[in-house]
């Protein structure tokens, strides 16, 4: 028996010996509920945006931002919904207390060119969410903690790492910017919906209703036609 051969045979058999994986169609809801193309995904955005939520994934799973007041009425008080109102028109990037943040630089494994994994370029800042409480509003941590809660380590500290440039200086910079943008959102309160669109918000609620249920008469009935083929009875 040749090298070669050989070769070629301990090849195939450890091919053969290696678990496959397993190949499901992209319809299976606990495979493709996080692709954007999944038709679970699609029937997940269309009706938590009818009924009032906005869908946001993160790796431990899914957090709704309500975008009707309605839907922040029920877990917000009207104190909290005015002082993060105010809070989201005042705030500015210069407001974030950077004082009351923690700063640590690390090895990077992005862009750096021959000094990659040679110098501490890649940025990581952290500040407690508890702590936070005293200069932002409770609406907003609240949001925040919902919205970014994979960003939270199990000491409560929110962190926030970057490693898109080739300095510290950028990557710090880059940091805080990503900060006040979460901040920014957390802080959104949507406005007071009109009768009309409260009226169109429930037609469509209902429409939305109505078509899921058609799809699963529809699917049934293809379920039931293949088996009565499978068995021979048409009538």
């Amino acid at each position: 028996e040749s090298p070669m051969a050989s070769t070629l045979a301990r090849t195939a058999l450890r091919t053969l010996r290696r678990p496959r994986p397993l190949s499901l169609p992209r319809s299976f809801g606990f495979m493709a509920s996080g692709s954007k193309g999944s038709s679970l995904a699609r029937h997940k955005r269309s009706t938590f945006g009818i009924l009032g939520f906005e869908e946001k994934q993160g790796w431990k799973g899914f957090a709704f931002r309500a975008t009707t007041l309605d839907a922040v009425r029920k877990w917000a008080s009207e104190e909290d919904i005015e002082e993060a109102r105010k809070f989201a028109h005042t705030f500015r990037p210069q407001h974030l207390p950077t004082d009351k943040m923690e700063v640590s630089f690390a090895r990077s494994s992005g862009a750096g060119g021959q000094n990659v994994n040679k110098v501490n370029t890649k940025a990581e800042v952290r500040f407690s969410m508890s702590a936070a409480k005293s200069w932002l509003p409770r609406y907003t941590v609240k949001q925040l903690s919902a919205l970014e809660r994979n960003r939270i380590n199990k000491r409560g500290e929110f962190v926030v790492q970057s490693q898109r440039h080739r300095t510290q200086e950028k990557n710090l910079h880059d940091c805080y910017a990503k900060i006040f943008d979460m901040i920014r959102d957390a802080s959104y309160v949507p406005s007071e919906a009109s009768e009309e669109k409260q009226e169109r918000i429930k037609e469509l609620a209902e429409k939305a209703t109505e078509s899921r249920i058609k799809r699963k008469k529809e699917h049934s009935s293809k379920k039931k036609d293949r088996k009565a083929r499978k068995s021979g009875d048409f009538f």
